[in-house]
């Protein structure tokens, strides 16, 4: 799992673990012979607070029409941090689902009559 979520970084994990400021961390560990697959999740969950990380799977699941996912993203980051971007597309989500609902009601209804 967390190689495909490294992969998700599409050739920036320098990058975000330079941000994360995680590479002292990792050298230390390598260095004592700590580092394990164990050691790495642990260090790499610093990712679920990484608003580049978080805004490019939003973005992913949006453009493959993955509005499920989405909505976890969203549901996800929102318990967690204070992210007014992921809330709003959450609100809007939501919204989506409930005009859907009440159109499906009113056909519904519509072919009752």
């Amino acid at each position: 799992m967390d190689a495909m979520h490294a992969a998700r970084l599409e050739g920036r994990v320098d990058w975000a673990l330079s941000h994360l400021q995680l590479h002292a961390a990792l050298i230390d560990h390598a260095l004592e012979g700590t580092l394990t697959s164990s050691t790495w999740g642990k260090l790499w969950r610093a990712r679920r607070s990484f608003g580049p990380y978080l805004r490019l799977i939003l973005s992913r699941a949006n453009a493959s029409g993955r509005v499920a996912h989405e909505k976890a993203i969203c549901r996800s980051v929102t318990q967690r941090l204070q992210a007014p971007r992921f809330r709003k597309r959450l609100a809007d989500i939501l919204a989506a689902e409930a005009m859907a609902e009440a159109d499906a009601a009113l056909h519904a209804d519509a072919a009752i009559v």
